[in-house]
């Protein structure tokens, strides 16, 4: 929900418009800092080319980094063409490389703002001012960059991006933040990059911006050919809704649909829970291809250790299973997806975005995924991804089963604060039968837990289901 009154300048890139109200405060400084290969020039030259392409608005980049030639080159890789907008008249490219001095500096930046003032400019980009720290002393630098900032840019009305190099993106020292502050930045953003996998992960955070409500979340951004700059911000909680109240999928089975509290709801999330790997995930597997099968739709089943043509198997295995009927009456036809995915081939956040992008692509009814114990070594990076995809479905109406085992329980609890319902499976033998105790938790009611027993029939190979006798 748009808050601000305060005049935007947007950047073309969706996310980020978003996050800040439709883009940056119009007229403003904004610093964006960060080391080597994060993305500083890249992200600034986006910046440009939309306002150009999508809003007729002039820009000027003065690079004291790059040659107009590699500028034009490594830009037109990623799908902007600045030399189509240089002949259109939107764009102005000077290079800085020759100001080695301070009076180098000063005739840069005169060149600067008479381009501005020839284009009538409304983006400006320095790329970087951190060269200004190589030729200019320190205790001239602030008095430089201010009166650039108050009686240059500022003057003109631009909305301009100046990028700061620094040691390490995610740590700005003392001096480095004072120096912003103290010529009159009105916003900060941060670069950050690391490894994972054996990838490169590359995250924004904006720490300021003037007249803007903004996130202190840190969030994954990629550089990709066309989109050039992709953000992926965490879900917004105020707008998910709750589970279906109209729309309850109940089984053929008076047992279960108790324990559920008379249904399960439409866009409810459920995890299962199991002390003995894999019983969970075929369970799971089975309670929503009963469903598939009762309400028609979609059904995708997703695993991190198994082969499509294993899912295959398991899916149709449960056909087999006698003495427990989840559906009695007509079954209609639904679609089945499997989908396996290799944890360890990309950073946990790129499988998760993918699985957000599957969702909306393939609009499924019900999801079976897991096992995720497999990918929640790094818990809170694990709990971030996981919880955003599991608020995503709730806002897509999803109803998605999450198979663990029960360790992850013990050891994280605070896991399983984000479910409508949580079934534990724990195995155990009853009267010389092998059997599983079922305890389902209903979140979305304040009722007690039920105790169901499944157990199996070896002389007549059934299950049986009946409540737990305490």
């Amino acid at each position: 929900m748009k808050t601000s009154t305060v005049s935007r300048c947007p950047t073309g890139i969706p996310e980020f418009d978003k996050l800040l109200e439709g883009g940056l405060p119009r007229g403003s400084v904004v610093i964006l800092a960060g080391a080597p290969g994060t993305g500083k020039t890249i992200f600034s030259a986006k910046f440009i080319y939309e306002g150009a392409v999508r809003y007729d608005e002039p820009g000027v980049f003065l690079n004291f980094l790059e040659t107009k030639k590699e500028f034009f080159r490594f830009m037109k890789a990623l799908g902007m063409d600045f030399e189509a907008l240089e002949n259109r008249g939107l764009f102005k490219y000077i290079e800085g490389l020759q100001a080695a001095t301070k009076e180098g500096i000063s005739e840069a930046i005169k060149a600067l703002l008479k381009s501005i003032l020839q284009l009538n400019a409304k983006r400006v980009v320095i790329d970087s001012v951190s060269a200004f720290t190589q030729v200019i002393a320190k205790q001239s630098i602030r008095e430089v960059l201010k009166n650039m900032v108050i009686d240059g840019l500022k003057r003109f009305g631009t909305t301009s991006i100046l990028t700061l190099e620094v040691g390490r993106a995610a740590e700005l020292s003392d001096e480095i933040v004072e120096t912003i502050e103290g010529f009159l930045a009105d916003g900060l953003i941060v670069l950050s990059m690391t490894t994972e996998k054996d990838h490169i992960i590359r995250k924004l955070r904006i720490k300021k911006m003037r007249g803007s409500s903004i996130p202190y979340s840190s969030m994954p951004f990629e550089i990709v050919a066309g989109d050039v700059i992709r953000i992926y911000p965490p879900i917004r909680l105020e707008e998910i809704p709750p589970p279906s109240k109209e729309i309850v999928y109940k089984f053929d089975n008076e047992l279960i649909d108790k324990a559920f509290g008379g249904g399960i709801r439409k866009g409810a999330q459920v995890a299962v829970i199991s002390q003995v790997p894999k019983s969970g995930y075929h369970i799971a597997i089975c309670t929503t291809r009963s469903l598939a099968l009762k309400y028609g739709g979609r059904l995708v089943i997703r695993s991190y250790v198994q082969s499509p043509p294993t899912l295959k198997m398991l899916e149709e295995s449960c056909d087999c299973v006698k003495g427990v009927q989840l559906i009695k009456g007509q079954r209609r036809k639904y679609e089945v997806f499997y989908l396996s995915v290799n944890p360890t081939s990309k950073p946990l956040y790129l499988i998760a975005v993918e699985n957000r992008a599957l969702d909306i692509k393939l609009k499924e009814e019900f999801l079976v995924t897991g096992p995720l114990d497999i990918v929640y070594f790094n818990c809170p990076e694990f709990f971030k991804e996981h919880a955003n995809n599991v608020w995503h479905r709730k806002r897509l109406g999803i109803t998605a089963f999450y198979v663990f085992h029960y360790q992850t329980l013990e050891k994280h609890p605070q896991l399983f604060d984000i479910y409508d319902y949580i079934v534990v499976l724990k195995h155990k033998f009853e009267a010389g039968r092998p059997c599983i105790e079922i305890t389902i938790v209903n979140a979305l009611s304040f009722t007690p837990p039920t105790f169901l027993l499944l157990c199996y029939d070896i002389i007549k190979q059934e299950f049986t289901l009946k409540l737990k006798e305490e």
